[in-house]
């Protein structure tokens, strides 16, 4: 076959070369291929668990809020929620002064397992100074309930009455998992809150148009027991770690505190960290607009705050000065 022993040699470095490609190929299809194909697998697994704990948050904030909501509800029974709810409406109304009004209740609305809406109208003659304090001790009742309509008629014209003829719809909701009881708020919920009220008073000190604004919110005279906040240690600070604008829950941020506490920020919703309030006016994909503890500042992913000093001009210059920490003067 070969002629001579040149040819042999070439002939055998040829197989040699051939075998060692095919070789170096088998061996990077199975070394570095299933190196690749793992990596691909822990990116998905990694994706698949940030949003289970995504999902898991949204369920703990979303257990918070209906627990606060149980407690506010009206008592279980819906007989008994209405009974309470009409007695301390015509109490009110006495209180500030009406007369020949009217506080009827309707047929409760069933919700399913949820519970029950129960409606009222309260109708009659008022001037505008005791419809403002009515709606206040309404405002000031820390129960789920809620106006859903409102109509007036003006006094006649060349009449001496300057009363308005009101008709004033309200929904309450009982809920099927409230404590039972006989009283009209949960003796548990030991300090009334009225979150949007306290909401509306912010926005319309900034000169935002709040819906449905009717002043601001007159203080409590009935007596509370202050509740003690958490302190917050020297080094107490926050970092916006992720934006939630592509996950389950749009136009809001992650942020941490040095606490290990991680807290979601949506726009309009006010957060309490310590003695610091963060509110967040606008969010975007790559940066935030918020005022902490009442100061407008604009932070980005990965920003990081200290929170243990307060003054005018502070919250610029501390982000300032983290930023130069962190990436270089």
């Amino acid at each position: 076959m070969f002629k001579n022993r040149n040819e042999k040699l070439l002939a055998f470095v040829l197989i040699v070369i051939v075998a060692m490609t095919s070789g170096v190929d088998t061996f990077q299809s199975l070394v570095f291929g299933s190196l690749e194909q793992k990596d691909r697998q822990l990116q998905v697994t990694a994706e698949r668990l940030q949003g289970l704990e995504l999902e898991y948050r949204r369920i703990q904030h979303s257990q918070r809020n209906y627990e606060q909501a149980r407690l506010r509800s009206l008592p279980p029974d819906p007989s008994v929620a209405t009974t309470l709810y009409q007695a301390w409406l015509v109490e009110q109304a006495e209180e500030v002064g009406l007369k020949n009004v009217q506080v009827q209740a309707g047929r409760p609305l069933d919700l399913g397992e949820a519970g029950v809406k129960i409606p009222f109208v309260v109708q009659g003659p008022m001037n505008l100074a005791q419809f403002g304090r009515f709606v206040d001790q309404l405002s000031a009742l820390p129960v789920l309930h809620q106006i859903r309509h409102l109509t007036t008629r003006t006094p006649l014209l060349g009449t001496p009455s300057t009363d308005y003829q009101i008709t004033l719809g309200l929904e309450a909701m009982s809920l099927s998992d409230a404590t039972p009881r006989t009283t009209l708020v949960d003796p548990d919920l030991q300090e009334p809150v009225n979150e949007s009220r306290r909401m509306a008073d912010f926005f319309a000190a900034k000169n935002f148009l709040v819906r449905g604004y009717q002043g601001p919110m007159v203080p409590q005279t009935r007596p509370t027991q202050p509740t003690a906040r958490p302190t917050l240690p020297v080094e107490e600070k926050i970092v916006f770690t992720a934006s939630l604008r592509k996950r389950s829950i749009p136009e809001a941020w992650l942020f941490e505190s040095s606490r290990q506490q991680q807290l979601i920020a949506r726009i309009g919703e006010l957060i309490t960290v310590g003695d610091h309030e963060l509110l967040a006016t606008a969010i975007s994909s790559s940066d935030m607009t918020l005022t902490i503890d009442g100061e407008p500042a604009t932070v980005k992913l990965g920003d990081s705050i200290p929170l243990s000093k307060k003054g005018p001009g502070s919250v610029a210059d501390r982000l300032r000065k983290s930023r130069s920490r962190s990436f270089g003067p």
